[in-house]
């Protein structure tokens, strides 16, 4: 079933894609996301259960360039690291 929605997030990603193949460059290495897509915000740290960023991070991931990219990714490693310790 198609609702507003999903008609707007299809919109979204549309718009995106295209954005992105706009400043695409093919001598560039792409740096992967870290969603998995197993997707849970926990309350008590403002996290993302699944790739271990925030919602401003989420957000933000496509407007970043690869230095903040790499920057963030060292992050979410080591939240990784420290949400596996406990």
């Amino acid at each position: 079933m198609i609702n507003s929605g999903n008609v707007y997030k299809l919109i979204g990603l549309i718009i995106l894609f295209k954005w992105r193949m706009r400043f695409h460059d093919e001598n560039t290495i792409e740096i992967k996301s870290p969603c998995n897509g197993d997707c849970f915000i926990d309350n008590s740290n403002k996290l993302c259960q699944g790739c271990f960023r925030t919602m401003n991070e989420i957000i933000s991931w496509c407007s970043m360039d690869d230095k903040e990219k790499e920057e963030l990714m060292e992050k979410v490693e080591m939240r990784r690291k420290q949400y596996e310790s406990k």
